[in-house]
């Protein structure tokens, strides 16, 4: 383990790197529209210790819907799809549990992933 070391990318990098990938998506195919999200499963650990998972799980999905929120604001071809948001305010504010049973609360449950799979294939594929 000694040849990996853990640290926490900030908005800055994780801004970079979608630029990056940005910059040779389009070289390469000028005319692709990109989809962006941010997963709505929690950190299960840390290896922080300035901070408990729940707070690291909350920093790191905040920091990257902030940064998805930058990148779209950037390009008229980039797209912000919302399972994060779905999974986490939709559904519990319908009363919704959002977890798989006997999945330690980390999971989403099947009925949520449909949820979300359907609104994608609705906005981006045009199914009904």
């Amino acid at each position: 383990m000694s040849r990996y070391r853990f640290r926490v990318s900030r908005h800055s990098e994780n801004l970079e790197n979608l630029e990056r990938i940005h910059q040779i998506m389009s070289l390469h195919n000028p005319s692709c529209n990109i989809v962006v999200t941010v997963s709505p499963v929690h950190l299960w650990a840390t290896f922080r210790e300035d901070v408990d998972v729940i707070s690291a799980s909350c920093n790191s999905k905040s920091t990257l819907r902030s940064v998805a929120d930058e990148f779209t604001n950037r390009h008229e071809n980039v797209f912000y799809f919302p399972a994060f948001e779905i999974a986490t305010i939709y559904k519990p504010m319908m009363g919704e549990s959002i977890f798989a049973e006997g999945r330690e609360n980390f999971h989403v449950n099947r009925d949520t992933v449909e949820l979300i799979m359907k609104g994608f294939f609705h906005y981006y594929c045009g199914d009904e």
